[in-house]
């Protein structure tokens, strides 16, 4: 028997699988040969590929639509624009008649170029971008070929590969695939989203295809990394029960849909989702979130030629807050820059990004913008429920000056004569370690805190979060963060207003007994995370932990806060 051997990988999408190996053989494995060829007819070659490789996405979307909903189908419909990117079209033309190439040359060189474009940037969620372009260019290439990907699945199996794209993901059969291993690849990815959809592990194991072969048996796990090549029965046997417990959680979560998020000694919490687009309803709609605790307005300033005109913005927002029939809808004002470009707005290369023309320090010079989406919001808040919250807040200043562009919107629809909510909230994100440090003075200049947990934890603990050199600073259990979110907690009690934790740190079941202990008023987290957090909020009991929580301030590092914060879950949980 072949030896066992232990990998640790990256999780990507929850859940565990034990199966033999298959190997996803695709399209571009298959060798593309630079020949030669009559440039118009090549061209003609290639415009029938992109006319039937259009068709195929046609079909993907209304596949995706009717299974999953509109926003996952918006995927594809994202594909075919870059399918239908003029810059990528003339390139390849070029390179036809430049060298004389066959189609299949020319797309396989050209987009080489792109995906290597996009491999080569800083920012994770554009390196990922790159598998879009590589599907792209693979449905083209397997088009002039005249080919089919064969993924001939005899038994339920684990797939292993290189990488893997959106439409590859999609077209998985769920009763066939037990599990993904991918070298590449990441949380934000679109084959990763599409994974988590269709609630099939995946992982990431770089250099894993030197490591493992056809038929091998392997067992892994999404929710830590764990990957065992040819697992003793022990092993098998564990991850079989680790299954079956997984598959009960997830009923078991079902069955606090409609009940309050409150803990057996009375603390009562509001369970809030986190969007970026109006597709994302569905999901929110399904999870029975009790209001949206933060919509990224800046998506509707990315992938697009023009800004989004007051009428369009108005239009989606007041859909937003219709659909949540008087639940509270958070708007965050444009929050451009960092790891979010747009090609609407000429920020010029930074040596920090992060720490650069970003948030409200663009807003504020983009001042007309900004005040169009300021008012675009007030007339949409007349549909219901709207809040208003600015980011990236690092002064007193930068507040008066972003509460002073709002004033003016106000005035200037009073003078058009447009209607508008005079009830919409204000408030800021707690996502710097200046706003921790003035959140008594914060806290009287607006009607609620929203802690950004991301930022906050990457800008408290100097350590770029997208940067694997120093990931391992990167933590939301240091004793740095939870004391600075204890401090907010304090100084919003004590001007009665309202404060959230916005990020999956929210979600995190280790540190949902601190939330309700430091008198958090609200989680807002991924609709998919919210029934799992609000059934285990259900089934504890804070007062069991006293003791332990008030060891929270000793806790000198991330590994022993961890440790603590784990000792009170077990102490806190009261199993149903």
């Amino acid at each position: 028997m072949d030896k066992m051997m232990r990998i640790e990988g990256k999780p990507v999408s929850e859940g565990y699988a034990v199966g033999p190996v298959y190997m996803m053989k695709k399209v571009t494995d298959r060798q593309v040969i630079h020949a030669y060829g009559e440039v118009e007819q090549e061209l003609n070659r290639f415009q029938q590929a992109i006319e039937k490789s259009i068709e195929d996405l046609n079909q993907l979307y209304k596949r995706m639509l009717e299974k999953h909903g509109e926003s996952e189908a918006k995927i594809f419909e994202a594909h075919r624009e870059m399918l239908s990117d003029i810059e990528m079209h003339n390139q390849i033309e070029e390179e036809i008649r430049k060298t004389k190439c066959c189609a299949e040359w020319a797309v396989k060189t050209v987009g080489d170029q792109f995906v290597a474009l996009f491999e080569g940037m800083d920012n994770p969620y554009f390196q990922e971008r790159a598998l879009d372009i590589k599907d792209i260019t693979n449905r083209l290439i397997k088009n002039l070929m005249g080919q089919e990907d064969e993924h001939n699945l005899s038994v339920p199996s684990i797939i292993v590969a290189k990488d893997l794209t959106p439409s590859e993901t999609c077209l998985l059969d769920k009763n066939k695939v037990l599990g993904i291993i991918t070298e590449k690849g990441g949380q934000t990815s679109h084959s990763a989203i599409i994974a988590r959809m269709l609630n099939i592990p995946y992982i990431v194991v770089p250099g894993i295809l030197g490591d493992i072969d056809m038929d091998m048996d392997v067992a892994m796990s999404g929710s830590d990394g764990r990957l065992i090549i040819n697992p003793k029965d022990d092993i098998i046997d564990e991850f079989k029960k680790l299954m079956q417990v997984q598959s009960q959680e997830q009923e078991r979560y079902k069955t606090v849909k409609g009940l309050e998020s409150i803990s057996l000694d009375g603390h009562l919490i509001s369970m809030k989702a986190n969007i970026g687009s109006l597709e994302d309803m569905n999901q929110v709609m399904m999870s029975d979130a009790q209001g949206i605790g933060l919509f990224r307005t800046e998506f509707m300033y990315m992938n697009r030629k023009d800004l989004p005109t007051f009428e369009e913005q108005v239009k989606t927002y007041s859909e937003i807050i219709e659909k949540m029939e008087g639940k509270p809808v958070t708007f965050r004002t444009l929050d451009i820059g960092g790891d979010k470009k747009s090609d609407l707005f000429n920020i010029p290369e930074e040596m920090n990004p992060f720490l650069g023309f970003r948030g409200i320090r663009l807003c504020l010079e983009e001042r007309d913008l900004f005040k169009t989406q300021l008012k675009a919001i007030l007339v949409a808040a007349l549909k219901g429920y709207a809040k208003v919250m600015f980011p990236m807040i690092a002064s007193i200043q930068e507040l008066w000056q972003a509460k002073e562009v709002l004033y003016e919107a106000q005035k200037e629809l009073r003078m058009e004569a447009i209607e508008y909510s005079k009830k919409v909230p204000v408030g800021m994100m707690i996502e710097t370690p200046s706003s921790v440090m003035m959140a008594d003075l914060f806290a009287k200049e607006v009607e609620f805190f929203s802690i950004g947990t991301n930022d906050l934890t990457q800008y408290t603990l100097a350590t770029d979060r997208m940067n694997p050199k120093v990931g391992y600073l990167y933590s939301g259990y240091d004793p740095s963060i939870l004391r600075s979110i204890k401090k907010v907690a304090a100084a919003a009690k004590s001007e009665n207003i309202d404060v959230s934790i916005c990020g999956e740190l929210g979600a995190d079941i280790n540190l949902l007994a601190y939330w309700l202990d430091c008198g958090i008023d609200s989680l807002s987290m991924s609709a998919s995370s919210i029934e799992k957090a609000k059934w285990y909020i259900r089934h504890s009991d804070i007062s069991k932990a006293k003791g332990l929580l008030e060891k929270v301030d000793e806790m000198p590092s991330e590994k022993q806060m961890h440790e603590l914060m784990q000792e009170i879950t077990k102490n806190t949980f009261q199993s149903p």
